[in-house]
């Protein structure tokens, strides 16, 4: 019969005073039991997020659990990823995961949040904490979180949560691709604040044109209208 140390026990069952007894009496807060797995990990993959926050106040290693941000995910525990993204947990990390079956998957957390959990609030609380909309969905892929998502066979009609998402990532790339503009040309970008919007708008419909996306290749029209309208203004002054 396996036996749990006493820490991962408590923060497995969320037994909250158990928990900071053990703190308070020394215990390391980084031990790992025979599957190699912290107290953080345990209390996170359990949702148990008032021990995860007791656990980070004691400065347990995220280092050592480093796959704790997909599982709060997978849980939908956004109480417990926020408490982990304020700790500094990096929202960039490419987790390699092992499942039950021993099938190894890799992931972007960002990726995760918007397809497998489909969660708006996870995929805000990650954008805050300075997700990259642009980074690759795993180390090898080629395609980004962005691209994916609008290549993707979702319809955004479907379901009001997955529209939510599609804007939350269109608007980090607009604020991304704006930040780069105006640090490169900034009398552009004091006499277009719209145009680093317009061209992620451009980029986003064509890629969804060329995948037969009649909802987002009409954006297209209306993007190169946008940017024909821009020209004459900048060829009038």
């Amino acid at each position: 019969k396996r036996v749990m140390p006493e820490l991962q026990d408590a923060a497995q069952d969320g037994d909250v005073q158990r928990l900071q007894s053990l703190i308070a009496d020394g215990v390391d807060v980084d031990a790992v039991d025979e599957d190699n797995n912290t107290a953080l990990l345990q209390a996170v993959q359990c949702t148990q997020p008032d021990c995860v926050k007791i656990l980070l106040d004691a400065k347990a290693s995220i280092a050592k659990a480093p796959s704790v941000i997909i599982h709060a995910l997978r849980n939908e525990d956004n109480a417990s990823l926020g408490w982990l993204l304020e700790a500094k947990a990096d929202a960039n990390l490419v987790v390699r995961l092992v499942e039950d079956d021993g099938e190894v998957s890799e992931t972007h957390p960002l990726y995760y949040a918007a397809f497998s959990n489909v969660n708006a609030d996870s995929v805000r609380l990650l954008l805050q904490s300075k997700a990259n909309v642009n980074a690759k969905i795993n180390d090898h892929s080629i395609e980004t979180v962005l691209e994916h998502y609008y290549g993707s066979q979702i319809d955004p009609q479907d379901d009001p949560n997955e529209d939510k998402i599609g804007t939350l990532l269109r608007q980090a790339a607009e604020d991304e691709f704006k930040a780069g503009i105006m640090a490169r040309f900034p009398k552009l970008s004091a006499r277009y604040p719209d145009a680093a919007a317009t061209m992620v708008q451009l980029a986003l419909a064509q890629r969804a044109a060329n995948r037969k996306r009649e909802a987002l290749a009409r954006q297209l029209f209306l993007a190169q209208y946008t940017l024909r309208k821009i020209c004459e203004q900048n060829e009038k002054q």
